[in-house]
């Protein structure tokens, strides 16, 4: 099973409050522990070496690299954490099953309930 993973951090890191993840085991927390202990992104070592606490903030199941570099490339994590709260823009969920254009039409008609 393979999983996009949003780490929120309890405070700013330079210009970073997030970090968005992909990870190929069952659990992703496992993965978290491994980037706590120094074995992962860079981004998140530097962070925990300068003592900001990291946690896991989401996690969206079954998801692949394509719709985690979408993710990443729509940047804004801090409008859909659930640990900052300021819940601006609906949790993104991946939908393997539908072609893009059924995805955004369906994501369209959720958005307007």
């Amino acid at each position: 099973m393979t999983s996009i993973y949003l780490l929120h951090f309890s405070e700013a890191y330079q210009h970073a409050r997030h970090y968005l993840g992909y990870c190929e085991q069952d659990d992703p927390a496992d993965r978290v522990a491994q980037h706590i202990a120094g074995r992962g992104s860079p981004l998140v070592k530097a962070a925990v070496f300068a003592g900001i606490d990291v946690g896991l903030a989401y996690v969206i199941v079954d998801a692949d690299r394509n719709f985690e570099r979408r993710l990443k490339n729509r940047g804004s994590f801090c409008r859909w954490c659930p640990t900052c709260g300021r819940n601006e823009k609906p949790l993104p969920t991946f939908i393997p099953d539908l072609p893009m254009t059924a995805r955004m039409k369906r994501l369209n008609e959720s958005r307007q309930r």
